[in-house]
C-alpha cells in the first residue's frame, strides 16, 4: 500500500512539475491563435469562430509582431468553426491584383476605391506611395467591395494622420478627421504610426485644409471600437455570443524555444500550409503574389471629375466607422 501511495504521489508531483514548467492559459474571444503543426494564424471572434489572416501584410495592418499569438493544440483548433478571412485595416495599405495595373485604397467595410492617376497617389501618400502597395491574390479579390473612384482633392475615409504633437487622427467620410490616439494600446499605436501621414504634408500636396476634431478618451474609445470591429469581420448580437471554453494554450519544448514570430517566419518562403481543419485556408506568408516594383507607372491615367474638396470643416459629431 505504501508503494502504491508513493507511486501515485510521485506521478502527481511529476505532473505538477510539468505544469509549472509549461503553464497553460485559456484562449478567449479577441485572441490570436495557431497550432504547432501549421503556420496559419487566426483571430478568435465573439461568435466563437476563427478568422484566418490570408497573408502577413494583412496581419501587419493590425499587429506589429507575432508576440501575442497563442499556440493551442491542433485538436482544439480543429474544433473551432471557421469564419471568413480577416481584411486589411482601413487606411494602412493600397492594393492591386497582378493582372490589373489599377491601384486602390482600402476603406471601411471592405470597400476599395481606385486611385485615378499617379499624381493623385503622390498627392495623397508622397513620392514613395508605391511602397504601400500590396499585390493580392486574384482569388482573394472578390472579398472586397468595389466603390466609386476617388475624386480630386478627396482624402480617403480611414486615412491615418499625425499632427505636430504626434497625435493620431482618422479621416471620416465627410473629409474631417477625429482623434483616436488617446485610447490606443501600445501595439495599436505602433501600427497606426507606421502608416500615418503628417497632416502638413498631405494638406500641402493636396491643396486642402483638413478639420481636426480632438475628443475625450470616451469618444476616442468609441471610434477605436468601430475600427476594431473591422477586425472581427462579423456583427454579433450579445445574445448570440458564444462562450469559448476549454481551449488551452500549449507550450511544449519546441514551442518554448521558438517564438511565434520566428515560427511564422520559417513558413513565409512558400505558399504555406493549409488550415488544420479542412486544409483550405491560406497560411500567413510574405510571398504575396506578384510584385510592386513597377506600380509607379501602373495607375490608370484617366482623370475623374471633381466631386468636391475634403477641406470642409466638421464638428465633434459621431464618427464614421464600420461595423467591423
Amino acid at each position: 500500500m505504501r508503494k502504491i501511495f508513493a507511486s501515485i504521489f510521485a506521478v502527481t508531483l511529476a505532473a505538477s512539475a510539468l505544469y509549472a514548467l509549461h503553464p497553460v492559459y485559456a484562449a478567449s474571444a479577441g485572441d490570436l491563435v495557431k497550432c504547432p503543426d501549421f503556420s496559419s494564424v487566426y483571430f478568435l471572434a465573439n461568435d466563437g469562430k476563427r478568422y484566418v489572416f490570408p497573408n502577413e501584410h494583412i496581419y501587419k495592418s493590425w499587429y506589429p509582431d507575432f508576440d501575442a499569438v497563442k499556440t493551442i493544440s491542433c485538436a482544439d483548433l480543429g474544433l473551432l468553426p471557421l469564419g471568413s478571412r480577416v481584411m486589411y485595416q482601413p487606411g494602412t495599405s493600397l492594393v492591386k491584383i497582378p493582372s490589373d495595373p489599377s491601384v486602390f485604397v482600402v476603406e471601411d467595410n471592405e470597400i476599395v476605391r481606385e486611385i485615378p492617376d499617379e499624381a493623385t497617389a503622390i498627392a495623397l501618400f508622397g513620392n514613395d506611395w508605391s511602397d504601400r502597395v500590396d499585390d493580392v491574390s486574384e482569388a482573394f479579390w472578390p472579398s472586397f467591395i468595389k466603390g466609386e473612384p476617388l475624386v480630386s482633392k478627396e482624402v480617403p475615409e480611414g486615412t491615418i494622420l499625425e499632427d505636430n504633437l504626434s497625435k493620431l487622427f482618422r479621416v471620416r467620410n465627410d473629409g474631417t478627421a477625429i482623434e483616436v490616439d488617446s485610447s490606443l494600446t501600445v501595439d495599436q499605436e505602433l501600427v497606426l504610426k507606421e502608416h500615418a501621414i503628417h497632416i502638413d504634408d498631405i494638406e500641402s500636396r493636396m491643396g486642402v485644409t483638413i478639420a481636426l476634431t480632438q475628443v475625450d478618451n470616451t469618444t476616442a474609445t468609441t471610434v477605436l471600437t468601430q475600427i476594431e470591429d473591422e477586425l472581427e469581420t462579423v456583427h454579433v448580437e450579445q445574445e448570440d455570443e458564444v462562450e469559448v471554453e476549454d481551449i488551452l494554450e500549449v507550450e511544449d519544448v519546441e514551442d518554448a524555444e521558438v517564438s511565434a514570430d520566428d515560427e511564422v517566419a520559417e513558413n513565409t518562403s512558400g505558399t504555406g500550409s493549409g488550415d488544420v481543419a479542412d486544409g483550405t485556408d491560406e497560411s500567413i506568408n510574405s510571398d504575396v503574389s506578384g510584385d510592386t516594383e513597377n506600380v509607379d507607372s501602373s495607375v490608370s491615367g484617366n482623370e475623374s471629375t471633381d466631386r468636391g474638396s475634403s477641406d470642409n470643416s466638421g464638428d465633434s459629431g459621431s464618427s464614421d466607422g464600420s461595423g467591423d
